[in-house]
């Protein structure tokens, strides 16, 4: 997930933050449940429901604006701040309750 952070002048006169998605995409990684007994392999795992993903990394990214594109932001109410992207990952060792066909 990536978010483009910035000021944004408002009405009263002030500058507040605020920011924008500009990027939302889920990658998945071969992977397989193993109880110890036996593997079955995990397609699809996307689709699941109630996954509590924890932050894997997060990244922000100063931004690099040229002097131009810094004035003209600035010009419509805007100071570009930087691009915040964030990993989710499911931990190795998570206790899953699966239901399916094998």
């Amino acid at each position: 997930m990536a978010e483009q952070h910035f000021l944004k002048y408002n009405d009263a006169g002030s500058w507040i933050q605020d920011y924008a998605m500009i990027l939302s995409m889920c990658k998945e990684v071969p992977w397989y449940l193993d109880d110890g007994t036996s593997r079955v392999f995990v397609i699809g795992a996307r689709g699941a429901s109630g996954l509590a993903l924890t932050v894997g990394s997060e990244v922000f990214e100063e931004s690099g604006r040229s002097l131009v594109r810094g004035t003209l932001d600035y010009l419509q109410g805007l100071k570009m701040l930087g691009v915040k992207r964030t990993e989710r990952v499911l931990p190795v060792g998570t206790p899953l309750t699966v239901v399916g066909e094998v």
